[in-house]
């Protein structure tokens, strides 16, 4: 799973950073498909902190922080997870002045699963957390969607989700059933 995760980011990003984040979404629905909605311990993410490492210690030490920023107030957290990267070397991009998350992978995927695990079986909560922060909160929304819909299902979506669940489709052709069969790996 982890090399297939990082194969498929490589396609798109050559960051080894952008590659750690992949791999760390993967571990979360992974987890949440097996357990449902994580108990979020510091093994476990001590755990989920050392897949990341070898491609992005700034990463594994943010995954390894996550006990002491749940604790804490969102708007000051999402503050200090949108600086906990640098952008990628040549880049011009005005990264400290950035408002809300960036776009750059490592406070991106932080922010995901800080948002995850303040409420990983409440949908609406997680969302509610990974728009707050402004800046790049439709990449953050979907990675912590990712997460808490592997654990939740769509049995634990609240009812205004499932009516707004019916709405789904790709340009017309696919609707809710048939994005569930391609996710489910059913023909």
């Amino acid at each position: 799973m982890i090399r297939v995760a990082d194969d498929a980011a490589r396609v798109t990003h050559l960051d080894m950073r952008a590659r750690a984040a992949a791999i760390l979404v993967a571990l979360v629905v992974r987890d949440g498909i097996r357990q449902g909605p994580t108990a979020c311990s510091p093994a476990w993410f001590d755990a989920l902190a050392h897949e990341v490492n070898p491609k992005d210690p700034k990463l594994a030490s943010g995954i390894r922080k996550m006990p002491e920023w749940l604790s804490g107030d969102p708007a000051t957290v999402g503050n200090e997870i949108a600086r906990w990267s640098e952008p990628p070397l040549g880049s011009s991009h005005q990264f400290e002045l950035w408002h809300g998350i960036s776009p750059f992978a490592t406070p991106s995927v932080l922010y995901a699963l800080f948002a995850y695990v303040r409420a990983p079986a409440d949908p609406e909560e997680v969302l509610r957390v990974a728009v707050a922060v402004g800046g790049d909160v439709d990449t953050v929304a979907a990675m912590a969607g990712a997460m808490v819909g592997a654990a939740v299902g769509l049995g634990g979506l609240t009812p205004r989700f499932s009516r707004w669940a019916q709405l789904l489709n790709d340009q017309g052709s696919f609707r809710l059933e048939d994005l569930v069969a391609i996710a489910c790996g059913v023909e």
